[in-house]
């Protein structure tokens, strides 16, 4: 069976193919007007499984491209999933991705976690080993400070090495990106340590610049799609 998987975040869409358990091929699209066509493969797939925090015309340009797909499971954030138990009262209210990422780390990792998604926002999530969600923080990423402070993205380094210190800068671009990133680097490493014995598990991009060598962590490419899929499927959570 043919499975196409959507990661569907604020600032993107990520896509998979998948066959038999086997990735045969995967890619990425930004919104905007010069994203042109989105050109993805749904000849003679068979189910299509979607995660989206995005708004309503990129659900409905999605709605379009998989049109001729019967099977189609859009994901929801739920209060439970097996062990996992979400903390949020109104449990609709915690974003699907940052959901299906916490099913995705706790399935490979049944202990103590934080588990951190560094994308438009920076959020951190914590669950116990008995697999009851802590809560988390979340805070604005490098490109919606940035852009707070009208300076342009599209130069982003987005990584500046991994020393402790980081150096200043010597105009006012580099002294605002070397600000914006401190001030990343500081949040991520504080609300981490708060948890110092839990397992960092780690996604999207910029964390090694982040993180370093300040924190031990395991970094997972994919783990909101990796979390489409098990409650997609229905596979039971460790």
């Amino acid at each position: 069976m043919r499975e196409l998987d959507f990661d569907a975040g604020n600032s993107g869409l990520k896509w998979r193919l998948i066959e038999s358990g086997r990735v045969l091929a995967r890619g990425s699209i930004g919104y905007g007007p010069t994203s042109g066509k989105w050109n993805i493969p749904t000849e003679g797939v068979d189910r299509a499984l979607v995660s989206s925090v995005a708004s309503k015309e990129v659900n409905d340009t999605l709605r379009e491209v998989l049109k001729n797909i019967a099977n189609v499971f859009w994901a929801k954030t739920a209060p439970s999933y097996g062990r996992l138990v979400n903390a949020y009262t109104d449990y609709a209210t915690l974003g699907v991705d940052r959901w299906l990422a916490l099913v995705a780390a706790y399935n490979k990792y049944p202990e103590d976690l934080c588990v951190v998604d560094c994308g438009t926002a920076v959020t951190v999530d914590y669950v116990d080993r008995f697999g009851v969600h802590k809560g988390g923080y979340i805070a604005p990423g490098a490109a919606l400070m940035l852009n707070a402070l009208n300076v342009s993205t599209a130069a982003l380094k987005g990584s500046y090495g991994v020393d402790s210190e980081i150096a200043p800068g010597g105009s006012t671009r580099e002294c605002i990106e070397r600000g914006v990133f401190s001030m990343q680097k500081a949040f991520v490493l504080s609300v981490t340590r708060k948890f110092a014995e839990s397992r960092v598990v780690c996604t999207g991009g910029g964390v090694s610049a982040l993180l370093g060598d300040d924190r031990a962590y395991v970094y997972i490419e994919e783990l909101v799609l990796d979390g489409l899929r098990i409650v997609g499927n229905g596979v039971p959570v460790n």
